[in-house]
């Protein structure tokens, strides 16, 4: 087997490990039929074959819920293919979803964020370290920010995962900071355009100092 073949391999065999910590500032979405806040989180990877795993409800934490529950999910290898661009930054990336439990009428979205390869494969640190990343959640009606935070912790694993290689994206001109949907404790610009000033920066830590 070609180590091209082995790498291949290995890569449909990767998970990522994320573990639902907490939220906060929740508010929920504008309703003709006022309900009391019941938050659980949904996980997913559409861009591979498994099926949405969600936590508990949380009946007592609100606006400030705690889950603590870890999931593993299957990785596409389109999780680790370099992005082309800013609009294709997010592609293969893990969905995080808040939702809250209503009565009668279904499910109320929160706001979601995306886990992308970047936020767990930055080069400061090994793939298979856990991190703590904390998001700040999109609308779910247009995308743009929302209320609230979630705060998880993430890991590569599975066979050869401390062989993966990271590979370095090329600065994209014009590319700023987004504050939505991506650690609140990242960089200024992309991490792969600080290193290319020389500059490293550990956009996948929590309550960075």
């Amino acid at each position: 087997m070609s180590k091209e073949k082995e790498q291949i391999d290995e890569e449909e065999k990767l998970a990522l490990e994320v573990t639902v910590l907490s939220a906060d500032s929740l508010k929920p979405p504008s309703s003709i039929f006022p309900f009391r806040l019941r938050p659980y989180v949904t996980v997913s990877n559409p861009f591979a074959s498994m099926r949405e795993v969600r936590t508990g409800i949380n009946e007592t934490g609100t606006h400030n819920p705690t889950f603590n529950q870890t999931f593993r999910v299957p990785l596409s290898r389109s999780f680790f293919e370099l992005p082309s661009s800013k609009d294709d930054s997010e592609r293969g990336a893990v969905h995080v979803n808040i939702l809250s439990k209503r009565p009668l009428l279904g499910p109320a979205e929160i706001g979601w964020c995306r886990i992308c390869a970047t936020d767990v494969m930055d080069g400061y640190k090994p793939p298979a370290v856990r991190r703590r990343l904390s998001y700040a959640l999109r609308s779910p009606r247009d995308g743009c920010k929302g209320n609230g935070y979630v705060h998880v912790a993430a890991r590569v694993v599975g066979p050869g995962v401390d062989r993966l290689e990271v590979a370095q994206p090329k600065p994209q001109p014009g590319w700023c900071r987004v504050a939505i949907g991506i650690p609140v404790a990242g960089p200024a610009v992309p991490v792969w355009e600080q290193r290319s000033r020389g500059a490293w920066s550990d956009v996948a830590s929590f309550g960075r100092k």
